[in-house]
This record gives C-alpha cells, sequence and structure tokens, in this order.
C-alpha cells in the first residue's frame, strides 16, 4: 500500500531538514544539539513510512521560530533552505492534519 502525496511530501521535507542537520555543528548556546533534532526527524521519518502515528506536536515544536531548527540552520548557515523547508512543512502539517 503507497502513501499519500501529502505524507510523501512530508517525509522528503524531513528527510532534506535531516541531512543538513547532519552537516550541523553543535550550537553552543542552545540547551538542544543538532544530533537529537537529527534522530527525531528520523524517528517520524520511520513512522510515517510505516504508517504510524507521529507526534505532530513534537514536530512542529521543531520547526517553530526560534526553535533548534532555526537555530541550528543560522548557525550553520543553512537558514534560507530552512526557511523554504519550514514553509513546505507548515503547509503540509495543515494538509495531514
Amino acid at each position: 500500500m503507497m502513501l499519500n502525496k501529502p505524507i510523501t511530501d512530508l517525509i522528503n521535507v524531513l528527510q532534506e531538514v535531516h541531512d543538513l542537520l547532519n552537516k550541523c555543528d553543535k550550537i553552543p548556546w542552545d540547551a538542544s544539539n543538532p544530533k537529537k533534532a537529527s534522530a527525531s526527524i528520523q524517528n517520524a521519518i520511520a513512522q510515517l513510512t510505516s504508517k504510524q502515528k507521529v507526534d505532530k506536536n513534537h514536530l512542529k515544536l521543531l520547526f517553530a521560530p526560534t526553535g533548534c531548527l532555526q537555530e541550528c540552520s543560522m548557525a550553520n548557515h543553512w537558514e534560507t533552505e530552512y526557511l523554504n523547508l519550514s514553509k513546505k512543512f507548515d503547509k503540509l502539517m495543515d494538509a495531514i492534519s
């Protein structure tokens, strides 16, 4: 059985963010670190792929303004990519809610 398009697109967005996070350095002023965020995203990808329930609130928190992902993107010079991915993420979360 295939996944629907919004879920597939969300998985693709999460994978792109995951790939960018794996290139990040630890952020000294952030209590969370990119490796933890990367693990959370990888877990969500696995859940979505296997049609399990995903913690949407946790994902939304990761993508929130001044959240871990935005801080990491700014510290590692991929803020433009993050903003584009974040916009896609928001639209997709609305589509699957």
